[in-house]
């Protein structure tokens, strides 16, 4: 019994090992693709938002010049999923904002202020606004060379939001999540479904963060088994997104991945478990069988020479009668007579042999 609950561990911990293998692999090249995917929705809206800033004219000084430039590019923004525009000095004011654009905040307002004095492209967000929307901000040198065109994008109504959905499975426990650092501590960057503790824009302190969210906003790539904010056991898969500063973390439980694992553990414990009850059964039979066999021949053993010794002609009266038969074509004898020992024909009382014949003709003498 020992031998084979060993054996039954080697085998539970080889289907664990192996299920763990796969799924790891599964979530890696999963969380590939979903970095490749999101990186190119973001070039391509950078390449958008260039196309629109060279379209602005030269002199964008003034509200009304302004707003009339970015009215000029309303149309075209629309197209590509921007639901708001502005134009940002250097020293992070608002020079002109779209009509349908809402309140920007402050922090986006000095983010924009410092792009347009490093004359460089930025991305910020997803930024949480009081009624519950999210915005990601993407701002790019405008022609004018003073200011920055900052344009804003809906996650949810986006690209952006289709991947964070994508990287989910319905009525499962993996999610994929987009991370920012910011200082000593790492933005949750996306919306969560599962778990429902890790909402958009909450902030994780350094020492709470798990080893895989690191390695995401770090710039590092990573494939493990570890353990989420909650302390739950999980498999996952990070990349970084360098050129934007964030990182993406694709991560499922443990005992969701490893169930089918556990269940096939299982089936092949209860198939090999009655395979074992019924060679017990055949051979618990045979060896029934066998032992009556060994039994009989035993008592056929002890009964044979008993039966050798006691074997002796018998005799009645003064004779013991046994018929001798002789016959030819005239006559037919019956011959009695008492055999005492070998060569000796008497009778018991006389030491003669009696015999009688008794002739019965078949036919003519010849």
């Amino acid at each position: 019994m020992l031998a084979v609950g060993w054996a039954a561990r080697w085998r539970y911990d080889l289907l664990q090992q192996q299920a763990t293998v796969r799924k790891l692999a599964e979530l890696d090249l999963r969380a590939s693709q979903s970095a490749e995917m999101l990186d190119r929705w973001i070039d391509d809206r950078f390449l958008v938002a260039s196309e629109a800033g060279s379209q602005l004219p030269q002199n964008t000084a003034g509200t009304a010049a302004g707003h009339r430039a970015l009215d000029a590019i309303g149309g075209y923004l629309q197209r590509h999923e921007f639901v708001g525009a502005w134009l940002i000095d250097i020293d992070g004011n608002v020079v002109a904002a779209s009509g349908a654009a809402e309140a920007l905040p402050d922090r986006q307002r000095r983010a924009a202020g410092d792009a347009a004095r490093r004359r460089t492209q930025a991305l910020d967000g997803p930024v949480v606004l009081p009624p519950g929307r999210a915005r990601v901000y993407f701002a790019t040198p405008a022609v004018s060379g003073a200011t920055t065109l900052l344009l804003a994008v809906d996650p949810g109504l986006s690209l952006y939001g289709d991947i964070t959905v994508m990287g989910s499975s319905p009525g499962s426990t993996q999610r994929l999540r987009l991370l920012r650092r910011d200082g000593d501590r790492v933005r949750i960057a996306s919306p969560a479904r599962i778990p429902a503790s890790e909402p958009l824009g909450l902030e994780v302190p350094d020492a709470r963060v798990p080893a895989t969210w690191r390695d995401a906003v770090t710039g590092g790539a990573s494939t493990r088994a570890g353990e989420s904010l909650g302390g739950v056991r999980t498999l996952s898969s990070a990349r970084a997104l360098r050129e934007v500063g964030m990182g993406l973390v694709l991560e499922m439980d443990a005992d969701e991945a490893l169930a089918p694992a556990r269940q096939r553990f299982r089936s092949e414990l209860a198939l090999t478990l009655a395979a074992l009850l019924c060679g017990l059964t055949v051979s618990l039979a045979a060896w029934r069988d066998g032992r009556k066999r060994r039994a009989a021949a035993e008592e056929v053993a002890r009964e044979a020479p008993a039966a050798r010794r006691s074997w002796r002609p018998r005799a009645t009266g003064s004779s013991a009668s046994a018929p001798i038969i002789g016959s030819n074509s005239q006559t037919r004898q019956l011959t009695t007579c008492s055999r005492r020992r070998e060569g000796d024909w008497s009778d018991a009382t006389s030491g003669n042999c009696s015999v009688t014949r008794r002739a019965t003709t078949k036919g003519p003498a010849r």
